[in-house]
This record gives structure tokens, C-alpha cells and sequence, in this order.
């Protein structure tokens, strides 16, 4: 076994950093180890919600096409009081 000597460092921070070192290679290898997703091919929606989406877009439209016109002012009208 490999024996490292650090002299400047109490035996809690060498056992400290030993640990860090020992979770850091554990993150890595489970990162590099975990297995990868296909990507899903088509749309970035699945039926049912893009099926919701488009109902509430057609519904907004609906709505904003049957709205009752706005009244506009110009600068030569002005509204009653």
C-alpha cells in the first residue's frame, strides 16, 4: 500500500481530506458509471399535454377574436366624464 507522510498535517485533516478525496471519486465514478437515456425522438411534448396546450392556445385565440372592440383615443378625443 501506498503510505503518504504528510508531517505538517494533524492525522484528523489527513482523515478529513482522505474522506473527501475517497466522496469525490465515489461522485465521479457514479456519474461516469450511470447509464444513458435514448433520447426521446419527436416532439418535446407528450400527446396528452400538447393536446392540453393546443386546446388552451385554440381557447385564448377563440377569446381574443370574439373580445368586444376597445374604444381608442386620439389626441383630439376625449372621454366623457
Amino acid at each position: 500500500m501506498l503510505a503518504l507522510s504528510f508531517p505538517n498535517l494533524s492525522i484528523s485533516w489527513q482523515t478529513a481530506t482522505a474522506a473527501v478525496f475517497v466522496v469525490a471519486l465515489m461522485i465521479s465514478a457514479g456519474w461516469l458509471l450511470k447509464p444513458k437515456l435514448p433520447m426521446q425522438q419527436g416532439s418535446l411534448l407528450r400527446s396528452k399535454a400538447l393536446t392540453e396546450v393546443e386546446s388552451a392556445e385554440s381557447a385564448y385565440v377563440h377569446a381574443i377574436d370574439n373580445s368586444p372592440p376597445t374604444p381608442s383615443f386620439n389626441s383630439t378625443t376625449r372621454p366623457r366624464r
